[in-house]
């Protein structure tokens, strides 16, 4: 449940990505109003002069997708600040939480999107509001060709997963 305004179809599956999760789904009113700040930003995204090859996606209403093709110009630092700017933008025109990263991203009883802070998984796991099969997005991700959701236990909270179940 991808909403692609543009979309990621031209872009290499290497391409470098960022994901943004907001700590509340975007509103009906939202989406467009984000949708033309981020195109606006992508279309006109340079680095050292050069215009990146760059998209975005808004997924499940929650989170923000920024990929750029580096095959045709590297993202230079002051290019990634730029669009760190444009998220804290964001969060400040939209009220929305988006660079907390002690949040943990899954997919719940429900089929809703769900956080929790990380240093709460093991009372998650304990009570089996998660588990080693609980679907997780990975926001940690860095191109377009990794999975955004991943199972509990192939990732970083295995940890906390007794031996018996991994």
């Amino acid at each position: 449940m991808i909403h692609l305004i543009p979309n990621f179809a031209t872009l290499a599956p290497t391409s470098r990505l960022w994901v943004y999760a907001s700590a509340r789904p975007f509103t009906a009113t939202e989406i467009t109003p984000i949708s033309d700040v981020l195109a606006t930003f992508v279309n006109g995204w340079k680095a050292h002069g050069n215009d990146l090859d760059a998209n975005y996606a808004i997924h499940r209403n929650q989170f923000i997708l920024i990929a750029v093709d580096e095959a045709q110009s590297n993202a230079s630092g002051c290019a990634i600040d730029k669009s760190v700017h444009l998220m804290q933008q964001l969060e400040q025109q939209f009220n929305l939480q988006l660079m907390d990263r002690s949040l943990v991203f899954y997919i719940d009883a429900n089929n809703e999107v769900a956080h929790f802070k990380f240093n709460t998984a093991e009372t998650l796991l304990a009570n089996n509001t998660i588990n080693a099969n609980t679907l997780i997005f990975d926001t940690a991700i860095t191109r377009l060709n990794a999975s955004l959701e991943v199972e509990l236990k192939n990732t970083w909270l295995s940890k906390y997963l007794g031996a018996e179940v991994v």
